[in-house]
């Protein structure tokens, strides 16, 4: 039998301590009850089509580690702004990249980096345009309200951009990356009236 190594009685030690807990007390001093409470509040709050895939894509998250940028993002993309839940994930990211901790709020730079996150995929950059239609720079402090606004915004325009696509693409049927300008304006007429 081989003898343990350095380090070895500690971790034993640990583990031996471990299985002498009461099971809510194990999962207390680990911190899972915490995450087990936080998981299943946004499942419920967001209502997920696909419970199961959710709570795991939530602990893969959680055991990666996460920074305030991408907590924010995460919470933003956990709903769809339709839903109800979406205004307290809209809080949620408020206060992961409030890092003061509410001293003054999000800062511009901070709901800068956000929007060009929320907008990655977008044609244009948007981020700096809303963040001047704010009428802050990125060293203001950006309240709830203007933070709510401008990542609204950002969502709007990743749904126009990727819907302009969408029919640019069904109107240019050889790829050619061209279309006359009637077709398109037919195929936005179309558009309209079946809303």
């Amino acid at each position: 039998c081989a003898a343990p190594s350095v380090g070895a009685g500690s971790a034993m030690s640990q583990n031996t301590s471990a299985l002498n807990l009461e099971g809510l007390e194990y999962l207390d001093r680990y911190g899972v009850t915490a995450y087990m409470k936080d998981a299943v509040t946004l499942l419920l709050e967001n209502r997920p089509s696909s419970p199961i895939a959710f709570i795991s894509k939530y602990f893969r998250t959680v055991t990666q580690g996460s920074s305030p940028l991408l907590r924010a993002y995460r919470y933003i993309r956990l709903a769809n702004p339709s839903q109800d839940a979406f205004v307290d994930n809209l809080v949620s990211a408020y206060v992961a990249l409030d890092s003061r901790r509410g001293a003054s709020g999000v800062t511009g730079a901070e709901l800068l980096r956000l929007l060009r996150l929320l907008c990655a995929d977008c044609l244009l950059d948007v981020s700096r345009p809303l963040l001047l239609l704010l009428d802050r720079t990125e060293s203001d402090s950006v309240g709830f309200d203007a933070f709510s606004a401008a990542v609204r915004a950002s969502i709007y325009y990743e749904t126009f951009f990727v819907r302009a696509s969408t029919l640019f693409a069904t109107c240019d049927s050889q790829g050619t990356g061209l279309v006359a300008r009637s077709l398109l304006e037919l195929a936005i007429r179309q558009v309209r009236e079946m809303r």
